[in-house]
């Protein structure tokens, strides 16, 4: 399931205040540290690589599959639209396939692509990766729009990062995450995959 990604979620400076108020720090001596700290703690529960498997803010991906499936679930959950879906036809020619073959379920989570009713997926080259989908995933433009519950997840996880620049050891056990935090990132984990 080759995923690449098409176009970046867009940074939020308010985003650091927010997080600032969470943290109590009222001075700007700190503010540039603060920021990595933030774009740590997004990078580990955001896309493909994170801890929950989502898209948060409004992020632009391509999907490469061998071949079409009755039904294709796609990643990165919340799923906002198809793009579109190409694929390399017979002959070794790139094709855009007609959205009128296809239905798109953004509805259900992850979201998921079928067949219309009476079509048919087309033959596709013997190559891998003969299927290209665009997709657009994520809560919507900005901050503010993801789940309140995961901001406050990343910001428990930036004031880890802020107060503790090494893993924290409470006896034997360490303790990578805040309790809090974990919570809300197993709420919000995505369990199933897609199939490649």
């Amino acid at each position: 399931m080759p995923l690449e990604l098409v176009t970046a979620p867009a940074t939020d400076a308010a985003l650091i205040d927010e997080v600032k108020e969470h943290m109590r720090v009222t001075i700007a001596d700190d503010d540039a540290q603060i920021a990595g700290y933030i774009d740590g703690a997004i990078a580990s529960l955001d896309g493909p690589k994170g801890l929950i498997k989502r898209a948060l803010v409004t992020q632009t991906w391509r999907l490469h599959l061998d071949g079409f499936y009755r039904e294709i679930v796609l990643p990165l959950p919340p799923l906002q639209s198809v793009t579109h879906i190409k694929y390399y036809d017979l002959d070794g020619v790139q094709q855009t396939l007609s959205s009128s073959v296809y239905t798109v379920d953004a509805n259900r989570e992850p979201g998921r692509i079928s067949l219309a009713y009476d079509e048919s997926w087309p033959p596709t080259y013997h190559i891998r990766n003969a299927v290209e989908i665009e997709f657009i995933a994520g809560y919507g433009d900005d901050w503010n729009s993801i789940p309140d519950d995961l901001g406050v997840a990343i910001a428990q996880v930036a004031n880890l990062f802020y107060d503790y620049r090494e893993p924290i050891l409470t006896g034997t056990i360490q303790s990578n995450l805040p309790f809090g935090a974990q919570a809300i990132i197993d709420r919000y984990r995505v369990q199933s995959r897609v199939r490649t």
